[in-house]
């Protein structure tokens, strides 16, 4: 195996990644909508089977309350795991559409929907693991800021004066630092898990998504965090757009509960306020838009650096492996 001898997009560097992304959106921006407007169809469809559920559940409570709500627990639940799956393999399928057509391989939407279009459970096992290791990554660093505040605040307690508050702020800040360090950690590291699953052959694994995702990441996972950043960063005015009517009904809460402090009848105007009901549908409208746009942006990055990683690690081998 050959390492090194494609290098397509020069050096993994933010300008490149982005550029190549944005490029890949906007050409093909029609067959990504469709696939992020079928990943939310399935969503809702997952939602809405609770319908039938209760109304299997209400049946069966007729002979056993116990065990029609657990039948209608258990059939929901089916249908919208089911769902949920088919959410994540839509979404994928993007990513899959992008990286064939860096490698001049293109294939249509139906070509892409055949490939991927029974791939639910795979996905939603690859889902499962991220959950759980996530999980796992939020407690270590959690313990990583409990020890580095702890040691902060034992610290003031132990060395008064100025010495002491500033072993506690630099110990503290070693302690949230470590904290983001490792979620970032952990985001780059499993950031395009979905694009074994959806190029490198129907019988991956979720797991073996997530560990093919940390091998090619390990050797340039700063500058991955540093793409995720910036990415993070344009897409920030949208993000904050989207969710500015969330912002007013918290902002309208806090100063209610100003008032209420000495007025404890000051909230109920605002409580039952209709506004808070319109922000509310403004703020999911907004937050739909915002979908259409990001999840394309986000799925062709991991494409492209799915694509460079690849590229890297495995120079020629790469073609022959997809």
């Amino acid at each position: 195996m050959r390492q090194g001898s494609v290098d397509p997009i020069g050096t993994l560097s933010v300008g490149n990644v982005v550029t190549a992304a944005v490029t890949l959106l906007k050409s093909n921006f029609g067959d990504y909508f469709q696939l992020v407007l079928r990943s939310l169809g399935w969503l809702v469809v997952g939602f809405l089977a609770s319908i039938p559920a209760i109304f299997v559940g209400a049946l069966l409570s007729q002979a056993s309350q116990g065990l029609g709500i657990l039948v209608g627990v258990l059939l929901w639940l089916g249908a919208f795991l089911f769902c949920l799956g088919k959410y994540i393999a839509n979404r994928a399928m993007i990513s899959r559409l992008a990286y064939q057509q860096l490698i001049n391989q293109p294939e249509t939407l139906r070509d892409v929907s055949r490939i991927l279009g029974n791939s639910q459970w795979r996905f939603l096992g690859l889902a499962l693991w991220l959950v759980l290791f996530g999980i796992v990554a939020f407690i270590v660093a959690y313990l990583v800021l409990l020890v580095g505040v702890g040691i902060g605040v034992f610290l003031s307690t132990q060395i008064s004066g100025p010495v002491g508050w500033i072993l506690a702020t630099i110990f503290s800040l070693v302690g949230f630092l470590g904290f983001a360090y490792i979620l970032l950690r952990y985001g780059a590291a499993v950031f395009i898990s979905e694009l074994p699953l959806a190029v490198e052959g129907n019988n991956s694994s979720g797991l073996e998504g997530v560990s093919r995702s940390w091998q090619l990441t390990a050797p340039y996972v700063g500058r991955v965090m540093l793409i995720l950043f910036v990415a993070f960063l344009i897409t920030l005015p949208l993000t904050a757009l989207a969710n500015s009517p969330t912002a007013v009904i918290y902002a309208d809460l806090f100063s209610e509960m100003q008032k209420g402090m000495t007025d404890p009848t000051a909230m109920s105007s605002v409580v039952n306020s209709s506004k808070y009901a319109l922000l509310n549908i403004l703020s999911l409208v907004l937050s739909l838009l915002l979908e259409l746009f990001l999840v394309p942006f986000y799925q062709a990055i991991k494409s492209v650096l799915y694509f460079d990683l690849r590229s890297r690690r495995e120079g020629n081998d790469l073609g022959m492996r997809s």
